[in-house]
């Protein structure tokens, strides 16, 4: 069983991305490179 430490989607999850949200027309969305940047940060392998 993995612990919370160990489980890189729970890491993913935890974090704050709430100033990164950018709006366009009537849809919020997180830019392709900043997710992908925190996905690479948060996965060194």
């Amino acid at each position: 069983m993995e612990t919370q430490s160990s489980n890189p989607f729970r890491r993913l999850f935890e974090i704050d991305v709430a100033r990164y949200v950018e709006k366009k027309g009537q849809f919020n969305y997180l830019s392709w490179p900043y997710a992908v940047a925190q996905l690479r940060l948060t996965d060194a392998q």
